[in-house]
Formats: structure tokens, C-alpha cells, sequence
């Protein structure tokens, strides 16, 4: 009632009373839905980090019950309370940008999630730089709905270029880590090795020297 009214310190604690109560409960669909609305209201007044994770838990709520649709309004929701509050081109949208790419993707709607992987990397190498490690493992998931939407020559491309990313990544961590921190933290930043091999076979570039070569060079060595 408060929230709806734009009374939103009395809206986000009736929220916090609502979740509470369908946690004991055990409701889980209301939960995700208390969750959602307590984290766009924590957004709209500022508190970003409670904000995310109260939507991140949403959102595992509803794809835990095969429900896309839920998970896609709730970040569509919080996409634009943060556009509202920080601005399109802010990088803080990016893990709700590609939430709603991996949403569109699993409703088999490719050019909307298309769209959105692609926006979340720009806004992330715009504000990180080329050699983010958010960059490189976003670039990894791309590789892989490219792959899966037929489009092989930009799913390798894209593959090349998450491993370059990762491969700079893990350059300049491992000079502080030991040898074997270095191969553990090297296996968490994602790998585009499976696209890439997926790809070649292909007829276009079985024939094609110079294209295996390259996917040699940066992603097998």
C-alpha cells in the first residue's frame, strides 16, 4: 500500500514483513515476488547492493520454478528503476542487461537477447576496459548462444576474443599467485575452447588454414 503511494520507507518495510512471513510459510512463488518488489523499491531509493541481491534470489526463485516470464519481468522492472536513477550507459546495469539476454535466450527470442548480450558488453568494456574479467566471461556466455543460434561465424569470432580477454586476465593475476592458484583461478574465468572446436568442423573452415591456426594460437596454447 505504502509503496504504491510512493511512501517508500513504510512500502520496503512492509516488503521485509511480507518476505518474512512467505519464508515461514514456505511460498516460495510469493517469496520471489516479495523479493522482487523489495529489491525494486530498494533500488528506487538508492541502496543498490541490498537491491541486487534481493533480485538475484528472485530471479533463481523463478527459473527454479520453470518460470522465465517472472524472472524476465523482475529484471525488467529493476532495468528500468536503475536507468531511471543512474543513467542508460552506466555499467551497473550490466548483470541485469545480461540476465534479461540469458531470459530472452531461453525463450528462444534471439534478436531481443541478442541485443542485450551486446549491450552489456559494450557498457562493460566502455567502462572496464578491453580486459575486464566480467568483460571476458560475458563474452564466453555470447560465444555460446551464438553457437546454439546458427550464427558460427560470430560465435567464433566472439570465442577468439573472450579468450584473448581471459587470457590477459589470467597474465596479470598469476604473477601474484602460486602455481597452482594460478590453474584454479584460470578454470573460473570460463572457457571458449568448446565453441571454437564446435565451430571448426564446419565446412567453411575445415578448409581454411589459416582460421584453425588462429584458434590455435589463442585459444589451445
Amino acid at each position: 500500500y505504502h509503496y504504491f503511494r510512493d511512501e517508500l520507507g513504510n512500502g520496503i518495510g512492509e516488503f521485509r514483513a511480507a518476505l518474512e512471513m512467505f519464508r515461514q510459510v514456505g511460498d516460495r512463488t510469493m517469496e520471489a515476488w516479495a523479493l522482487h518488489m523489495l529489491g525494486s523499491g530498494l533500488l528506487r531509493v538508492g541502496m543498490v547492493d541490498e537491491a541486487r541481491g534481493h533480485i538475484t534470489h528472485a530471479i533463481r526463485h523463478f527459473h527454479a520454478a520453470g518460470d522465465a516470464a517472472g524472472a524476465g519481468a523482475t529484471l525488467r522492472r529493476a532495468l528500468e528503476i536503475q536507468e531511471k536513477a543512474l543513467g542508460p550507459d552506466h555499467p551497473d546495469l550490466w548483470q541485469t542487461l545480461l540476465g534479461l539476454a540469458e531470459v530472452e535466450a531461453a525463450e528462444g527470442n534471439v534478436r531481443r537477447a541478442r541485443a542485450y548480450y551486446e549491450r552489456t558488453l559494450s557498457l562493460l568494456e566502455n567502462a572496464y576496459g578491453p580486459s575486464n574479467i566480467d568483460l571476458g566471461s560475458s563474452l564466453c556466455e555470447f560465444a555460446s548462444f551464438l553457437l546454439q543460434a546458427g550464427d558460427s561465424a560470430a560465435a567464433l569470432e566472439t570465442s577468439l576474443r573472450a579468450s584473448r580477454v581471459n587470457g590477459e586476465q589470467l597474465r596479470l593475476i598469476s604473477h601474484g599467485l602460486a602455481e597452482r592458484q594460478a590453474l584454479v583461478y584460470a578454470r573460473t574465468l570460463g572457457s571458449s575452447l568448446d565453441v571454437a572446436l564446435a565451430v571448426l568442423p564446419g565446412e567453411r573452415y575445415r578448409s581454411n588454414p589459416s582460421t584453425i591456426r588462429e584458434v590455435w594460437d589463442t585459444v589451445v596454447r
